[in-house]
């Protein structure tokens, strides 16, 4: 396609703009020689190398990518990596979670010994298996303290990560109380993290109103909520509490 069609359709969808009240999503864009349009993004599909794209008036119109500006260009590869993200799901034990940005939140306390361990490790197997791009995670276990599996945020479930991140947990040895407000508290502070999964046996250090409380001033100063699924792990010990903060932060709860 040469640039003189790319000018005169960009040059059209000027002239024929109308006055609309503007919307969120609506952005302008440029094409490579320097033309601009108010439209907002309606499908990119990388594989053909062509975006779809409405204005204001409802008119659509389909332009190759390579003809966007670099700015535009970094702005629909994002679009697409959000798009392909909201679709994403994991079975995590019973609980589905809607999300591709996701931390694991273990416990790995004394009351979880070595044979609950185990079994935990053999059951979240499948759930590894399952984990692929484009989901991000990271684990956080947790008994007296809690400990990151990976420092810097979330990290991209490549298959070497999610392989690498299944055996670390796999060797990890169950000691100590139940801190879950301390690892709590280090989930929250990544800040892409947009939804968060519980697994405990106990009842929580400080007792429930503690982090109960705890997690609502945390919620307060985040711009978008944190989704918190629970499971109660074989025991009943805690369950209630677990429930509760599942309720209060718009997840779901699952007896394992």
């Amino acid at each position: 396609m040469s640039h003189r069609p790319v000018c005169r359709f960009f040059l059209l969808l000027c002239l024929g703009c109308l006055s609309a009240r503007a919307e969120p999503e609506y952005r302008e864009f440029t094409s490579t020689d320097g033309q601009s349009i108010k439209a907002v993004v309606v499908n990119y599909d990388p594989g053909n190398g062509q975006v779809v794209i409405r204005r204001e008036d409802g008119r659509k119109f389909t332009v190759p990518f390579d003809r966007f500006s670099a700015d535009d260009q970094a702005y629909l590869t994002h679009w697409r990596d959000e798009y392909d993200r909201s679709f994403y799901s994991l079975d995590f034990m019973g609980i589905r979670a809607e999300s591709s940005r996701i931390v694991f939140v273990i416990d790995e306390s004394g009351s979880m010994n070595r044979g609950r361990w185990d079994k935990l490790i053999r059951t979240l197997k499948p759930v590894f298996d399952a984990m692929e791009p484009p989901l991000d995670f990271n684990i956080i276990v947790f008994g007296s303290y809690s400990t990151l599996y990976k420092e810097g945020g979330l990290i991209p479930a490549t298959k070497r990560n999610v392989f690498d991140a299944y055996n670390w947990l796999q060797y990890r040895s169950p000691d100590g109380g139940t801190d879950t407000k301390d690892a709590l508290d280090e989930a929250f502070a990544m800040k892409e993290v947009e939804t968060i999964i519980l697994l405990s046996d106990g009842y929580p250090a400080g007792g429930p109103d503690s982090v109960l409380y705890y997690v609502h001033d945390l919620q307060r100063l985040r711009e978008k909520r944190v989704v918190i699924h629970t499971i109660s792990y074989q025991s009943d010990q805690g369950a209630e509490f677990l429930k509760e903060l599942a309720e209060q932060n718009g997840g779901r709860f699952a007896r394992r």
